[in-house]
Formats: C-alpha cells, sequence, structure tokens
C-alpha cells in the first residue's frame, strides 16, 4: 500500500514576466510514502509553452506484505539488520581504509542481504519553491526507510549529526544510521537517529 504523504509544485504562469513571483501548492497527509517535487518554468523562447524541468519521485512504503502498517519495531529491526551487515565489513577488513571502500563493501554486503540499496543518492533541496541545483549525496538510503552515512575519521562531529538529521527529513526516512568505521567497535561508534516520521508510526 502506498499514500501520498508530500506534493510541492512550484508552477510559474507562462504569462508572468517577472520569475520571482510564484504560486505554491503544498499537500501534505500525516504519514508518509511518496514525495514529489516538481518545478516548471515558461519556456519564453518557445511560445510560452510549460517546461518541466526537475521531477523527483521518492517511494516510501508505509506497510508490509498482507497490509500490515509499519510500526517503530519494523524500523528498529531494519536498522539492527543493516548494522550486522556493517559490523560484518568492519570485521573483515578492520580500521584504517578509505570510507570509499568501506561503502563499496558495505553496498554489496547489503545488496546480497537482500535489500533494496540507493547508493549516493541525489537529496533535491527546494528553497522558497525553487530547486537549488546543488549536489547533496546520502552514502545509502536502504529499504526507502533508513539513511545511511559512513565516515572513516578519527571522531564524528555535530556537523555529521546534523548532516544526517537533515537527510532524513528531505527524502522522509524515519531512522538515519552515522557509522564510523575508525574504530575498534562499530556498535560503539555508531549513532542511531529517528525523527518526527519515527515519532508518529505505532509502536
Amino acid at each position: 500500500m502506498w499514500l501520498a504523504t508530500c506534493l510541492n509544485v512550484a508552477l510559474i504562469p507562462k504569462w508572468l514576466k517577472n520569475i520571482k513571483a510564484f504560486r505554491t501548492i503544498k499537500f501534505g497527509v500525516c504519514g508518509w510514502c511518496i514525495c514529489l517535487n516538481v518545478a516548471l518554468i515558461p519556456k519564453w523562447w518557445k511560445n510560452n509553452y510549460w517546461q518541466v524541468t526537475k521531477l523527483n519521485l521518492i517511494f516510501i512504503p508505509i506497510s508490509f506484505n498482507g497490509g500490515t502498517e509499519m510500526t517503530k519495531r519494523d524500523i528498529t529491526a531494519l536498522s539492527y539488520q543493516v548494522t550486522g551487515c556493517a559490523i560484518k565489513v568492519h570485521k573483515s577488513l578492520g580500521p584504517g581504509l578509505l570510507e570509499s571502500v568501506y561503502e563499496m563493501c558495505l553496498y554489496y554486503e547489503l545488496l546480497k542481504n537482500g535489500f533494496d540499496v540507493k547508493q549516493q543518492l541525489i537529496v533535491p533541496v527546494f528553497y522558497d519553491s525553487i530547486q537549488i541545483n546543488t549536489e547533496l549525496r546520502l552514502d545509502f538510503l536502504v529499504n526507502n526507510l533508513v539513511v545511511v552515512e559512513l565516515k572513516a575519521i578519527e571522531r564524528l562531529l555535530p556537523v555529521h549529526e546534523a548532516q544526517i538529521l537533515t537527510y532524513m527529513k528531505l527524502v522522509g526516512a524515519p531512522q538515519g544510521l552515522l557509522i564510523n568505521f575508525f574504530t575498534d567497535n562499530i556498535t560503539k561508534s555508531m549513532k542511531p537517529f529517528v525523527n518526527e516520521f519515527f515519532n508518529s508510526l505505532p509502536d
């Protein structure tokens, strides 16, 4: 079952000469699954026809097979499974390698275990109904539910925590995992995060 949770549409009337004026339509439903962002601009040089410049779709399931509603326990169980894959990679490789090496190995391990994994996913950023031309990329989005950010550094900083929380908000994910491979124990260095999407789910 799927449910549209967020619809943001930026429309610029084709007769409007000042492109700073916008009419914004926003639609939201408590719960989450589909985030649709569409930006339309007029093609002045072709008889003022509409031109779709950006279309971003993120699908997040709100139920498992059988129609059972997604719960906090389901999300937590998924995070444990992802963590288990990270632990396996760390035990095999150890600390001290480049982040890109851990990323490639964890990507393989997640796929091997049957997860749906989006790697280096571009996160759209909208400001004042306009999509900003920037390429924010998150490392992994697992099953469209858990954002995974990898590091291989001496210590995590507050900016890394703020980054993953922002990614979670932008893609509508209820859980995030910040995993640092420069450690002797993944479970001690890893930091899990939840947000309002997680809090809105039943136990």
